[in-house]
């Protein structure tokens, strides 16, 4: 979670998924990879999307939030979605 604000938008979350996600593939060896974000963060949405995330799920109503009731949006990623993307 990024808290400060004036930090959103800038790439440190495309930046840390990246990092976590190529860091399970290249040395934990892992075949898969499964995350999450509510409904209204299109944001973090998007950060997973640029990782090669996919949607796989959308769960209606499924958290409590300071919005009231907010869906979440199941992302997964195989080694190969990952490795398609052109990475440093």
């Amino acid at each position: 979670m990024i808290g400060d604000k004036d930090s959103w938008g800038k790439g440190f979350a495309s930046e840390a998924i990246s990092m976590v996600t190529q860091f399970g593939f290249n040395q934990l060896k892992l075949a898969k990879l499964s995350a999450g974000c509510y409904e209204n963060n299109i944001g973090s949405k998007k950060a997973f999307e640029k990782s090669g995330y996919k949607v796989e799920g959308f769960l209606r109503s499924h958290v409590k939030s300071h919005l009231g009731r907010e869906g979440v949006w199941n992302m997964g990623c195989i080694a190969s979605d990952f490795h398609s993307l052109k990475h440093k």
